[in-house]
């Protein structure tokens, strides 16, 4: 998964996140956070509106198979937009916090 600086990957059977970050919890919250994202379901799916992307999440699978999700908006809602399926995916803005790496500092309570 990268997004923004951060890469998280899994080597020898853990997960690991680079850059660094100073934060005691953050093994727990990059296994919460690969876990969230493996479990994670929008609130609903609609057609691909050809809006601007904040940022862009990658996430690259054991297959090789990379996904390439565009960060529409985080408030007042999270949408996330697969440009390659046409498809933009809604959910609830406090999975802001749980899917978007670059949240890890910014919400270091949530961890």
């Amino acid at each position: 998964i990268k997004h923004n600086q951060y890469n998280i990957a899994r080597r020898n059977n853990t997960w690991a996140i680079s850059p660094s970050i100073n934060n005691n919890s953050n093994h727990n919250y990059i296994g919460t956070l690969v876990d969230t994202w493996q479990l994670t379901n929008a609130r609903h799916v609609q057609k691909y509106k050809n809006e601007e992307a904040k940022s862009q999440i990658i996430i690259k699978y054991e297959s090789g198979n990379i996904a390439k999700f565009d960060v529409i908006s985080t408030l007042p809602e999270l949408i996330l937009a697969r440009t390659d399926l046409s498809l933009q995916y809604h959910l609830n803005k406090d999975m802001v916090a749980q899917l978007l790496v670059g949240q890890i500092e910014a919400n270091p309570a949530e961890n």
